[in-house]
């Protein structure tokens, strides 16, 4: 009984810290972009700070993906 009821502990936590990881994530993507692309994302693409969250692009993947000249 005490083991499930630490299991289910440790996988609220862990839960929490992703969901909150996540938001991070979120607000620095669109810092990144901002500092990137000055007037923002020229391309409409709703899944670009998922991909941007999930993957490490440089600066000229990102330019090139969000705002390419």
């Amino acid at each position: 009984m005490n083991f499930v009821a630490i299991m289910l502990v440790v996988l609220f936590v862990f839960a929490s810290e992703c969901d909150a990881s996540r938001k991070h994530c979120g607000r620095m993507v669109y810092n990144k972009i901002f500092d990137i692309c000055s007037s923002g994302c020229t391309i409409e693409d709703a899944t670009l700070p998922t991909k941007l969250c999930m993957f490490a692009h440089t600066d000229s993947e990102i330019k090139d993906m969000c705002c390419p000249e």
